[in-house]
């Protein structure tokens, strides 16, 4: 029942782009940033008229909760099913969420139901992204027995493939070589094996796409001279990123997603100056120095979440990087409405590497 609202959207990427045209046109004067700042207060707005029943205690946090599940991971398509997905996701007690829920449903939809049913609903129905998380295991786990029943062989990413041709290897290396599909960009497929009088196998396999991870990610974590790039930040650029606890929260967060954390100190650099200390709302800014959902402004949560957030929009945009271009440029085309953006960034980055690496 409740899954029909699935069909009843509230926000497309066509609305996205027709409420952003329309603000480009009508101020022109403005420059990107603020522009931004009126897209997100447009979006919000958009949203709040699909919030009906929801009370003002609440609005703020589920719309927060309903772009981190949605816009977020790159769905621009939002539903009225992402609403109450995104209501059972709220940090709130279990019966404060249904009534949250039921007061919204009743308001805002022409749904026919129990507090029972959305009781139990609510109970069962995990947040976005566990259910997107459960999802990918399932798939992933099906991927492998099927690759398994059909006889391939999967092989690190990291490790060079030849072209097809006759290799050797041993029964003992065929089971090391299942890291799982998460690591991989391409298997081999076998085509004939045969056992030779020491008990090696003559395998005939061919290289084929996997899919995944399809170019190696450009901006993966690497060590750094912490104190270097801190004091640098901290010290000469009097900004308050370099402070331990955010310095420390964006290399933890890096670290455990594999991308170079001068890479992100550099988008701070260019989107906030490294939030110098001292300067207006700073402690606010500190919150979202990426800008991330168009601006600190109105998107204010966490440090924390506000990374993570920055973190997949720029693993899910290298996942699709082109040959021959630069990561760069092809993160401006979605971060940045400044054209030039990725000259700063790069600039940035480069400077941070050159403090942070010239001694290790």
């Amino acid at each position: 029942m409740f899954d029909s609202l699935k069909t009843f959207i509230i926000l497309s990427i066509q609305e996205i782009m027709q409420i952003k045209t329309h603000i480009a046109q009508q101020n022109t004067h403005l420059p990107s940033n603020k522009r931004a700042e009126l897209l997100s207060i447009a979006i919000h707005t958009h949203l709040d008229q699909h919030l009906t029943g929801v009370d003002s205690d609440y609005r703020t946090q589920l719309r927060h909760r309903l772009l981190s599940a949605t816009v977020a991971q790159h769905n621009y398509t939002i539903s009225q099913l992402d609403v109450l997905t995104s209501i059972s996701a709220l940090d709130l007690d279990q019966s404060l969420k249904t009534e949250l829920a039921k007061k919204w449903l009743h308001a805002s939809t022409t749904l026919n139901f129990t507090y029972e049913e959305l009781a139990s609903y609510l109970n069962v129905a995990p947040p976005e992204a566990i259910t997107k998380n459960r999802s990918l295991r399932v798939i992933v786990a099906l991927c492998f027995m099927i690759i398994v029943m059909m006889g391939y062989t999967l092989l690190p990413r990291l490790q060079p493939l030849p072209a097809p041709t006759v290799a050797t290897i041993t029964r003992q290396n065929v089971t090391k070589n299942h890291l799982g599909l998460h690591a991989l960009d391409r298997v081999y497929l076998i085509t004939e094996v045969t056992t030779n009088d020491i008990g090696q196998l003559n395998v005939v396999h061919q290289t084929v796409p996997f899919g995944l991870n399809r170019e190696p990610f450009p901006f993966p974590y690497k060590a750094f001279d912490y104190f270097a790039v801190k004091n640098y930040i901290a010290d000469q650029r009097k900004g308050l990123i370099g402070s331990s606890m955010h310095f420390n929260t964006i290399i933890t967060l890096a670290q455990a997603n594999d991308i170079d954390p001068l890479f992100l100190f550099a988008i701070i650099g260019q989107e906030q100056a490294f939030v110098p200390t001292g300067s207006y709302r700073a402690t606010d800014v500190i919150n979202n120095p990426f800008n991330v959902f168009n601006s600190w402004l109105t998107f204010n949560t966490s440090l924390e979440e506000s990374t993570q957030i920055a973190i997949n929009t720029i693993k899910n945009r290298m996942r699709t990087l082109p040959d021959q271009t630069s990561p760069f440029i092809w993160l401006n085309g979605i971060y940045a409405e400044d054209e030039n953006w990725h000259v700063g960034v790069r600039l940035i980055y480069q400077h941070l590497q050159l403090i942070g690496r010239e001694n290790l």
